[in-house]
């Protein structure tokens, strides 16, 4: 047991003690001399099931280290949904602790997803549309927030799917792949032009925050589409309510960044914005004044 604290200590990653006392599992900072902490009880537990039938309590694992034991003991019963949770709750570990982030965002540790990361482009042509688009989801976010790098491999295993199952995404599966592609900067031309026929056919069922996400993945990517501009500013006129601060500062930066001016819409924004100012953030402020000054709307 000391060698393997060492170890982890040397990672700088938390790792799972047994306590003596009450034969709980504790997630600990092997960096800090702390007293333990236990795993939150506020957790709610789900339980999936795997490929012959066994109950994987994916969702009870209290630390990313608990997840990657998990996962070692259970990888030949999982199935594509058990490896698309893995990499939902990992995401969600890192949402609610500091402590993980800063864990993951240590190259050294996330060499200890690689099995995860194997065994998700083993089974990738077993993944169906919601899988395919929740995994691409969560990949993307624990790149943007910890620097993960799940592989080009995987990558491009992931768009392939895409391009097969494209008819099969529904709206907001389609808006989180977008965002997705877009974060990581996958800018490959067959996948945008599958997915551009599959985001117009479901422009109606997105939401305003997929309205959004789907301006600003184009621009990110810088995919020219006036016309889908010009659509979603069609949608988006009858329901700028709906728009929280960050999804207006999302869509005039996608706008200014294509060169596309809309005076409507951005007098609407403007009005929106003005009356709800106390809930931007700096940076929504500062990408809704470089919007407005690049286009010369005032």
């Amino acid at each position: 047991m000391r060698e393997l604290v060492g170890e982890r200590a040397q990672l700088g990653i938390p790792i799972v003690l047994k306590s003596s006392m009450h034969g709980r599992e504790n997630s600990i900072d092997a960096t800090k001399s702390s007293s333990p902490r236990g795993v939150s009880t506020t957790l709610k537990s789900r339980i999936v099931r795997g490929k012959r039938g066994n109950n994987i309590p994916i969702n009870n694992c209290g630390s990313i280290m608990e997840l990657i034991r998990l996962h070692a003991k259970e990888r030949a019963t999982m199935s594509p949904t058990d490896l698309s949770f893995c990499w939902n709750r990992v995401t969600r570990l890192i949402l609610e602790s500091k402590q993980e982030r800063r864990g993951l965002s240590n190259e050294r540790n996330q060499e200890l997803l690689q099995p995860l990361i194997d065994d998700t482009l083993r089974n990738i042509e077993s993944f169906g549309s919601t899988n395919i688009a929740a995994t691409c989801h969560k990949l993307a976010k624990l790149e943007k927030l910890c620097g993960l790098n799940a592989g080009n491999t995987l990558w491009t295993a992931l768009e392939e799917q895409i391009a097969r199952l494209s008819n099969s995404f529904c709206a907001r599966e389609v808006s989180n792949i977008a965002w997705a592609l877009a974060t990581s900067q996958r800018c490959s031309e067959t996948v945008w032009c599958n997915l551009d026929d599959v985001v117009w056919k479901n422009l109606l069922q997105l939401n305003s925050q997929g309205l959004a996400n789907v301006a600003w993945s184009y621009a990110r990517v810088a995919k020219s589409s006036p016309a889908l501009l010009k659509e979603i500013e069609r949608i988006s006129l009858d329901r700028i309510q709906e728009f929280n601060c960050q999804g207006l500062a999302n869509m005039v930066w996608a706008y200014a960044t294509m060169g596309y001016l809309s005076p409507e819409l951005f007098d609407k924004i403007a009005d929106v914005v003005l009356r709800n100012a106390q809930k931007l953030n700096s940076q929504d402020i500062a990408n809704i004044v470089w919007a407005y000054a690049t286009l010369g709307h005032s």
